[in-house]
Order: C-alpha cells, then sequence, then structure tokens
C-alpha cells in the first residue's frame, strides 16, 4: 500500500469535515483550494487539524500494530485496538 499523496490527505480531511463540499484543488497546495458550492470556507487551520488527527491515528495503528505481534509472540493477550491493527 503507497502512501497517500498531499492532495489525498488534503480531500480526505474535507470529506471528514464535511463530505458534501465541492471544491478543486491545484496539486499539494492547500491554499490553492476553490470552493464551488457557495459555502464559506472550511479554513485551513481547521483542514491542517483533521490531516493531523488522521496521521495520529494512522500512526496508532503502526504502534498498535507492533505491539500486538510483539505480544502474541509472547503470548500476552491483546486490547481491542491490537486486534484490530492486526486483523482488522
Amino acid at each position: 500500500m503507497s502512501s497517500p499523496t498531499v492532495n489525498d490527505k488534503i480531500g480526505d480531511a474535507i470529506r471528514a469535515i464535511d463530505s458534501t463540499r465541492q471544491y478543486k484543488l491545484t496539486v499539494g497546495d492547500i491554499d490553492s483550494i476553490v470552493w464551488l458550492d457557495g459555502k464559506a470556507p472550511i479554513s485551513n487551520a481547521d483542514i491542517e487539524a483533521k490531516i493531523a488527527e488522521h496521521d495520529a491515528a494512522d500512526a496508532q495503528k503502526v504502534t498498535d500494530k507492533a505491539s500486538g505481534r510483539a505480544k502474541l509472540q509472547s503470548g500476552e493477550s491483546l486490547t481491542a485496538a491490537e486486534t484490530e491493527a492486526l486483523f482488522g
């Protein structure tokens, strides 16, 4: 699985904030968002905060997966997050 592009992250953040929004985005530039739906723009700060939230959640999944693997190898019980990270 490849890493998401900047455009993917921006688009994911916008959809997480408001899935009805219509916009146009120039490659990798959050300042180039053109809102096409006539609604008030979502602030760059809100988009960046949602990107950071998604990045933190992704990092936690990696941590949970590594922890879960180690626990499986040592015979320890897994947390729900570790189970989800390992087995979906």
